[in-house]
């Protein structure tokens, strides 16, 4: 009978620790994705996952910096956060008076804290699912910390708010669970309010980007139908006025600023 030699064992065996090790790094990298989403806040997909309230509020003490100058700094996107309140002030999403704020997704705070510095507004409410950062911001920030199920801005009168913004939390909701958000927008907001959000797009995927996320082992980007999406917030009654591409991730997503022109008829099932 024909017998390995031990070295070829070896190798062998060698070549099957190695092809373990890559399986579970690659299952718990998958795991990370999904908790992640789960806990209502994704990174971009060159930073990482998750990162709790306290652990980086810690962080950011320890060397002496905010919150968003910090996180900046850990993603590797300095001054991300001011270019695209920019980009959102220039195309007139925060032009004066604004006296009510809603962001969806707050997360770490990076745009509420700088919205907060550039602007005077009487009223800001957040949602945001994760509730060590949903304590966090409210207590550090003269803001109303709503209560968030994750698809709905139930504490939210209709017709009640200037500005709603909502900064890479599209890129991976699931669809249905972006819809009822879209939905939301459009009864909060009063005549004349501004929208601002950004998300994935077809556009945004050209071969050689798909290529690369294809590659990243990240399963998190969702990649919403661009056409649907405009005519379903033109039906709500909303008007398409600018949008911009922006650098997310491996990749870019798309801003799209809005501007409601009336109430639309509900869209709540009989």
């Amino acid at each position: 009978m024909y017998r390995l030699k031990s070295t070829s064992i070896h190798r062998i065996r060698t070549v099957e620790t190695h092809l373990v090790i890559v399986k579970i790094k690659h299952i718990a990298k998958r795991a990370l994705d999904r908790i992640a989403v789960a806990t209502g806040r994704r990174l971009p997909s060159t930073q990482g996952l998750y990162i709790g309230a306290r652990e980086t509020v810690e962080a950011a003490e320890r060397n002496g910096e905010t919150v968003c100058d910090y996180v900046e700094k850990l993603w590797d996107i300095v001054g991300l956060t001011d270019n695209i309140l920019n980009q959102l002030e220039q195309r007139g999403v925060f032009a004066e008076p604004i006296e009510t704020v809603l962001e969806i997704g707050a997360g770490t705070g990076r745009f509420l804290e700088k919205t907060l510095e550039r602007h005077e507004i009487s009223r800001y409410e957040s949602y945001e699912l994760s509730k060590d950062w949903a304590q966090w911001l409210g207590g550090k920030y003269p803001i109303i910390s709503q209560p968030c199920d994750g698809s709905r801005l139930n504490a939210t009168p209709d017709g009640s708010i200037d500005v709603v913004v909502a900064y890479g939390v599209f890129v991976y909701l699931p669809f249905l669970t972006t819809c009822r958000y879209l939905d939301e927008v459009a009864r909060v907001l009063k005549p004349g309010g501004r929208f601002a959000f950004d998300a994935y797009f077809e556009n945004c995927f050209d071969e050689e980007t798909l290529a690369k996320w294809v590659h990243s082992g990240h399963d998190y980007p969702v990649v919403l139908p661009r056409d649907m999406f405009v005519d379903l917030l033109q039906q709500r009654g909303l008007e398409l006025t600018s949008y911009f591409p922006n650098p997310y991730g491996i990749g870019k997503t798309e801003y799209m600023v809005w501007i409601k022109r009336y109430a639309a008829k509900s869209t709540q099932a009989n």
